[in-house]
């Protein structure tokens, strides 16, 4: 279960005025659903994105259970179905030490090995593990699991447990990512994963900031981070900040290794003044703006997609601007649950949980019109009808040629939810 299905919506609808303009609410480009999930196949009801590897097969997560690792392969011929198979099971009764209950996806690297983050471990104080799935070796269809880091190895106030947001990997070739609770004040943390220095050594975990939700800081990071070429983490805390509506922070490294990391608070969310509450991820621009999601808050109170301009001089106040507000009013969408990605041209797509023609969430695209202005389109409306999706919790990824990939948690049609494609 995500946090967001714990969560209300906080605060009362504001006095709509303009944060974006919202186009015609006419459903876009073309859709398919490629795959519908049904327990009876032993994975359902996926709140992660998938993850796209070599030959355009996708992985991803489903949370039914204790969670299961699936493969989605394209068809051999045009037209045809896709395939699927559940390479791994996170499951109660494995061997002592895997892990249970991963939320969130998947990331991949060149050899096409996969790295992703459990929230609990299969042993006594156990509290979550990063790991990594092996692809199988020739003569075998088994992946291998395999634990690089637990976060039950020692006291809470040192690292973090509970790693809910996932990791990626910096260009220094360590897996970076969050914890939403433990660190000095039990507020979460941002940690550092260092591969091996030498063949079959272990993993070694930093911790970069312990969040106090004290003076302005924040508490609680659910999303996982960003890091940018010079070695900068962003990400989101969903609490703290001085009105405990979140934050978007920076991580800066040292100038000299083994001294402490700088943290920066960008900005504090107010759920006022047409501001959001609740941030999910962010997403980096060629520029280094960042772009994300709110799950609450706006003009409306149902959520907005926000930009984070830097500064012009190092140093210098960031500045945050709300460039649409959803109003869950003539088939516009409402509760993001997850962020953006942006386009080559610079155009912005995400999904929101509700809202749109059927109540059942949408694909949209918020595209600038010059004057700083940007318009919405929704490209798609989830009916949970036909086989088609309903909730789409988690974050689009691009495919070749600017194909669009998602899932949604429920409907297709055993109602276990979907993998779909939109092409633009």
């Amino acid at each position: 279960m995500t946090r967001f299905q714990c969560l209300v919506l906080m605060g009362s609808i504001g006095v709509p005025f303009a944060m974006g303009r919202a186009a015609a609410q006419t459903p876009q480009g073309t859709f398919t659903t490629l795959y519908s999930f049904s327990t009876r196949n032993g994975a359902a009801q996926p709140l992660t994105p998938v993850t796209v590897g070599n030959n355009g097969v996708l992985y991803g997560i489903a949370s039914y259970g204790s969670g299961t690792a699936f493969e989605l392969s394209p068809p051999a011929v045009a037209g045809g179905p896709w395939t699927f198979q559940v390479i791994y099971c996170f499951c109660p009764g494995y061997p002592l030490g895997d892990g249970e209950d991963p939320e969130a996806g998947l990331v991949l690297d060149s050899s096409g090995t996969l790295y992703g983050t459990v929230t609990q471990v299969d042993e006594i104080n156990g509290y979550g593990a990063v790991f990594e799935l092996t692809p199988p070796a020739t003569g075998s269809t088994a992946w291998i699991y395999t634990p690089l880091f637990g976060f039950g190895e020692g006291r809470v106030q040192d690292r973090g447990v509970t790693p809910w947001g996932g990791v990626v990997f910096g260009g220094d070739g360590a897996l970076y990512g969050t914890t939403i609770a433990g660190g000095t004040s039990n507020e979460g943390t941002v940690f550092e994963l260092s591969p091996p220095v030498s063949t079959g050594g272990g993993w070694t975990e930093t911790v970069l900031h312990s969040f106090t939700g004290r003076n302005g800081d924040g508490a609680q990071p659910y999303a996982g981070v960003v890091v940018a070429g010079d070695g900068a983490v962003f990400g989101t805390t969903s609490y703290g900040g001085a009105s405990n509506y979140g934050t978007v922070y920076e991580l800066t490294p040292p100038s000299n290794p083994g001294t402490a990391w700088t943290e920066t608070v960008l900005h504090q969310f107010t759920g006022h003044n047409s501001d959001g509450t609740l941030p999910s991820g962010l997403s980096m621009g060629k520029s280094g703006a960042l772009y994300g999601t709110t799950f609450g808050g706006g003009a409306w109170g149902y959520g907005t997609v926000f930009e984070l301009i830097p500064p012009p001089t190092a140093g210098g106040v960031w500045k945050e601007k709300a460039l649409y507000s959803f109003t869950g009013q003539n088939g516009d969408g409402i509760g993001p649950y997850s962020g953006v990605i942006i386009g080559t041209d610079g155009a912005l797509y995400g999904a929101t949980s509700g809202g749109g023609t059927a109540n059942y969430g949408t694909v949209f695209e918020l595209r600038p019109n010059g004057g700083g202005a940007w318009t919405e389109t929704i490209l798609h409306s989830f009916t949970g009808q036909n086989g088609d999706g309903a909730y789409p919790e988690a974050g689009l990824i691009f495919g070749a040629s600017g194909v669009l990939y998602g899932t949604t948690y429920g409907g297709g049609t055993a109602g276990d939810g979907t993998v779909f494609r939109l092409t633009l």
